[in-house]
């Protein structure tokens, strides 16, 4: 699984373009590979877990203004390696909306996120107690 920003795709840095688009070519119909790209940024994944929305937000920076009005989210490492942060997002049902809102949009819009697309997959192999690589999920 790759989870990546896809703002790098608005970026004047033909390399990283490039980069991006070739990972797409290369792994994109590989059914072992999935790719979540978010757009702009992976907070946009975050805030679909409070606001239904796939409206144009130009960088991370932005969708993290509107975030804060739902989460005090903060992008730092020691913000993130707390769980509580993680528990608030996916109480109250949160993160099946936010998996049927991304599903919905697609990639339609100008701001997107596909990281539902792996939720669905560990949903599914814990369902079915798969084991992957070496570990049960359960």
């Amino acid at each position: 699984m790759c989870i990546f920003d896809a703002d790098v795709t608005r970026q004047d840095d033909k390399t990283t373009k490039e980069m991006y688009n070739r990972i797409f070519d290369d792994y994109g119909k590989r059914e072992d590979v999935i790719l979540c790209p978010s757009m702009p940024s992976i907070e946009f994944w975050f805030l679909l877990h409070y606001l239904n929305t796939n409206k144009y937000y130009a960088s991370s920076d932005a969708v993290i203004e509107v975030l804060n009005k739902y989460h005090d989210f903060e992008k730092n490492s020691k913000y993130l390696e707390k769980i509580q942060w993680v528990e608030k997002l996916c109480s109250d049902n949160k993160l099946d909306t936010a998996c049927a809102r991304a599903e919905s949009f697609g990639t339609k819009g100008e701001s997107f996120s596909e990281i539902y697309k792996a939720i669905e997959i560990f949903e599914h192999q814990q369902n079915n107690n798969v084991l992957l690589n070496g570990f049960s999920m359960v």
